[in-house]
């Protein structure tokens, strides 16, 4: 069985041009959100993804407010249900 991978988002508002984080999982509403409180992109990121470990899309819609999406981890970065259990063994 495959465990859900939380997706998260950085917003931006035009007005403030001040950066945001939502998470959620896969079907769920958001459960942690966090907005206009960063300064740069580079800030949020730092704050949502201090080890590089997911891996970052353009937005899925037009949506002006989002301006990075991630849905997955980078390869081999994340352990996986398999690896849990060798590592359970």
């Amino acid at each position: 069985m495959r465990h859900p991978i939380p997706q998260a988002a950085i917003t931006l508002n035009p007005e403030t041009q001040k950066f945001g984080l939502v998470v959620w999982m896969p079907g769920k509403k958001p459960h942690y959100a966090l907005f206009e409180v960063f300064a740069t992109l580079k800030d949020a990121l730092r704050y949502l993804d201090p080890h590089g470990e997911r891996f970052w899309e353009d937005p899925l819609s037009d949506d002006d407010s989002i301006v990075m999406f991630s849905q997955r981890y980078k390869y081999g970065v994340a352990p996986t249900a398999d690896i849990w259990k060798q590592l359970t063994r």
